[in-house]
């Protein structure tokens, strides 16, 4: 499978079917092949996309599966597995105008009879981390068995083969390198000098990928390592977590390993070909982007969190196993427009400057941070009046006159363990977030109960607008939320 040829056979298709250039078929075809590149480039330099470009990258692929379907009765999925065997449309009038160009990989002379493509998941190393390997292995098998991922190592050499071709020959076929690094793994002579060398070669040449998994506390910065983000943070390996955290961790990771090599569907892994000329297509990509924004999925962070909230700290600050807390998740509105609009490094700056100011009013109403990822936040507070004024300052300051806050609360019961949260309280106020359309607060129907109990003299002004029922994936039956008027 291969997302490039999906383009190109569904270009074709819409040229047999008689589209002409200047129809909205073939703008939104050359619109959305723009932004498949676009996350395409962001995925190769960042390996992980944040929850707006996930979301942005879903909404696309489901408008190219309906446009294939219209046009070729096929998903693109299957345009994708397809060979791609007609020329490209020329620049006559009957075709399409700007033909979708290949990559510079298509642009050279194929490659000679023999040669390998990058397809693989190599695992580099230390012998004296064996036992986090087998646990990574044992972890990815239900991929390895449905044919999404081909893991190599070096356990794969056979007695009797030759180890240094072979060797050489798995570093060659490498898409993503996974460097389980370790003080171990930075002390090998033969990983600095032989394996290291050439993943880092192919991930700056040769579209490779480096994935890199803190196991143990190290000297990590004195390596070109440190030069590509870590999927999770380094001050936090995985060998100091509980058990059931390092698990939890271990099949996010293998997750997002997953999505690294599907070529279609399940990740962005090869970089689609890019119109010669960009058509900009406003209203629709403002609406597209509106709705990926409210289709966001919040799995993967809520699992992280829990991991976050089943410490000894969080404990403490909780005031024991059996509480009562408010969660509050904060998510800035429009993230993909406003990045694409300032770039990548500005975003990063945007960003910086919203999370100081958020950890500032968390501590000012006596919260606890939880965790952040892309652009979301999750804080912890006891009781739903402190969260409420939280959210509001932040909506009032987010800390850069460029950034819209969105806000979800919901305040109930949690069992909080050495090795696990239960209660389902993390979950909904997700979902109640999930709900929000624009830059408003929402809140659960305990939540606003808990404020209107407490009677805060600030709180009794606030006008509140009831929305009845709001259905709430995991969640049986219907729900009633409160969106705070502004």
């Amino acid at each position: 499978m291969n997302i490039e040829t999906g383009l190109l056979n569904l270009q074709d298709s819409l040229l047999e079917s008689g589209v002409t250039a200047t129809s909205e078929a073939n703008l939104d075809f050359l619109r959305l092949a723009r932004h498949l590149r676009e996350l395409a480039d962001k995925q190769r330099r960042f390996f992980v996309l944040s929850n707006d470009d996930r979301a942005l990258q879903e909404s696309v692929l489901r408008e190219l599966d309906a446009l294939a379907l219209r046009h070729r009765g096929l998903g693109f999925a299957e345009l994708c597995r397809q060979s791609h065997h007609m020329s490209l449309p020329g620049t006559s009038s009957n075709t399409l105008g700007p033909a979708v160009p290949p990559t510079s990989r298509e642009a050279n002379p194929a490659p000679a009879a023999g040669a390998v493509g990058r397809d693989e998941v190599f695992i580099s190393y230390s012998h004296k981390d064996r036992g986090w390997l087998e646990r990574l292995q044992t972890m990815m098998q239900p991929l390895v068995a449905r044919s999404k991922v081909k893991l190599w190592d070096d356990t794969r050499i056979k007695p009797g083969q030759n180890w240094k071709a072979e060797l050489a020959h798995a570093l060659k076929r490498a898409k993503v390198a996974v460097l389980l690094v370790s003080p171990d793994f930075l002390a090998s002579e033969f990983i600095r000098n032989q394996e290291l060398p050439a993943l880092l070669r192919a991930a700056q040449s040769e579209g490779g990928t480096i994935f890199w998994i803190p196991l143990r506390p190290s000297l990590v910065e004195e390596s070109g390592i440190a030069d590509y983000q870590a999927p999770i943070d380094p001050a936090r390996p995985l060998a100091i977590l509980p058990r059931a955290e390092q698990q939890r961790s271990l099949a996010a990771l293998c997750r997002q390993i997953a999505a690294l090599v599907a070529p279609c569907g399940g990740g962005v892994a090869s970089a689609p070909a890019e119109p010669r000329e960009r058509i900009h297509f406003r209203s629709k990509v403002a609406a597209m982007d509106q709705s990926a924004d409210r289709q966001r999925d919040f799995d993967a962070f809520v699992m992280s969190a829990k991991g976050e909230t089943s410490t000894k700290n969080f404990q403490d600050w909780a005031g024991g196993e059996q509480v009562t807390l408010a969660i509050v998740f904060t998510d800035v509105v429009g993230s993909t427009a406003l990045g694409e609009e300032i770039r990548d490094e500005a975003m990063n700056e945007v960003r910086r400057a919203h999370f100081a100011q958020s950890r500032r009013l968390i501590g000012k109403f006596q919260g606890r941070e939880i965790k952040t990822i892309g652009d979301s936040f999750m804080a912890a507070f006891k009781c739903a009046g402190s969260a409420l004024d939280y959210a509001r300052a932040l909506q009032g300051d987010t800390g850069h006159p460029q950034v819209q806050i969105r806000a979800g609360i919901h305040i109930g019961p949690m069992r909080v363990e050495a090795g696990d949260v239960f209660g389902g309280t993390v979950n909904f106020a997700a979902r109640v977030v999930g709900a929000v359309k624009d830059a408003e607060i929402w809140l659960s129907d305990r939540a606003k109960e808990d404020i209107d109990r407490l009677g805060a003299a600030k709180h009794k002004g606030l006008k509140w607008e009831r929305h009845e029922g709001v259905g709430m994936k995991g969640f049986p039956g219907k729900f009633t939320l409160w969106s705070l008027e502004k």
